[in-house]
């Protein structure tokens, strides 16, 4: 069980980092889209 919390709380971190990266990305399509129009 111990090892399962372990992978639990690293798949955990790891989405947040994923989605913050995925944040990031949209901010700068966003941005790009917006120099052009």
């Amino acid at each position: 069980i111990d090892k399962l919390a372990g992978e639990v709380k690293r798949a955990s971190e790891l989405i947040r980092q994923c989605q913050k990266k995925l944040r990031t990305t949209e901010e700068e399509i966003n941005n790009i889209f917006s120099e052009l129009i």
